[in-house]
């Protein structure tokens, strides 16, 4: 059988893919990478096509906002557990961030907090606060403890099992959740893996200020989340203008401070504030938005 050089390596290459479907034992993290972006295809196909709106339609959707852990952890997608998420378990909130963050999840009835394994905040931390006599995880597990005193809660302890691979993110969603309830845990079967930004939650207690300085740990936490899955640690340079990253907006439809209009309001402001300096960067962005159902949001 003859077979045209030029489409000998892609075949061989669809080949080993199709080899490690059917039984995942990755020769490379290229492959892993290869691997984790065809298996999101399908999902991420119905969410291009007919959008997070028509998703939350469907009646089994409703376990997306049910059952959650009232727990903190991190936005990681590989870190399932927990409604309160912040980078890192707000490991890089500012002082006065983080007594905002405590008093709403205090009123939230917060049940623990956790840290995970190789986190990506953590590093930053570590790094913007020139620590050297600790590793990654012994400050993210200290930081965690202390949050967790604080908050006069149990610490739930350090995750060393994440679920995905540790070499990389392969998040292709950001997920920003004005409803308090979006349950990650519940979404694998219905939702492509993505960021969770917990954005009811992050902003200053200064109600009538109506600035961006509001929700400025959301801003911080949206634009980490991009950073990473447009990087090096995520799919890169495989999310294009044709196969964007999703910022879905999640809103609660009884706060017109969280409603889809709000969050689709501070989703295109991020958009706008990034496209000022990177501007090719926000063609491989795109925002959609929805209301989560009445039943499933915060009182």
């Amino acid at each position: 059988m003859w077979i045209n050089k030029t489409i000998f390596p892609a075949f061989t290459l669809l080949a080993k893919i199709f080899r490690t479907m059917m039984n995942p034992e990755f020769e490379s993290p290229e492959m892993q990478r290869e691997y984790e972006w065809m298996k999101s295809e399908r999902q991420m196909h119905e969410l291009y096509q007919i959008g997070i709106e028509k998703i939350l339609n469907k009646e089994q959707a409703e376990s997306l906002f049910e059952n959650g852990e009232s727990c903190l952890c991190c936005i990681d997608e590989g870190t399932d557990n927990g409604l309160f998420r912040v980078p890192g378990s707000a490991i890089l909130l500012s002082e006065e961030e983080r007594e905002s963050l405590i008093d709403r999840l205090q009123a939230m009835g917060i049940k623990g907090v956790r840290s995970h394994e190789g986190c990506g905040a953590a590093e930053k931390y570590c790094k913007d606060n020139n620590i050297t006599d600790k590793s990654i995880d012994e400050v993210a597990i200290e930081k965690a403890k202390e949050l967790a005193e604080r908050l006069h809660v149990p610490y739930f302890g350090h995750s060393e099992k994440i679920s995905r691979p540790k070499e990389f993110h392969f998040a292709r969603v950001v997920y920003y959740d004005g409803t308090g309830q979006f349950n990650q845990a519940a979404s694998k079967d219905h939702l492509p893996p993505g960021f969770v930004v917990s954005r009811r939650f992050l902003h200053n207690l200064d109600e009538n200020d109506q600035t961006e300085n509001q929700y400025k740990p959301a801003i911080d936490s949206t634009k980490l989340a991009i950073q990473i899955a447009l990087g090096e640690h995520g799919f890169g340079k495989k999310i294009t203008e044709h196969k964007p990253l999703l910022l879905v907006g999640l809103g609660d439809p009884l706060d017109s401070m969280f409603n889809m209009d709000a969050m689709r309001r501070e989703l295109q402001d991020i958009v706008e504030n990034i496209a000022k300096t990177d501007p090719d960067i926000v063609k491989r962005l795109r925002i959609d938005v929805a209301n989560a159902p009445t039943e499933h949001t915060r009182n």
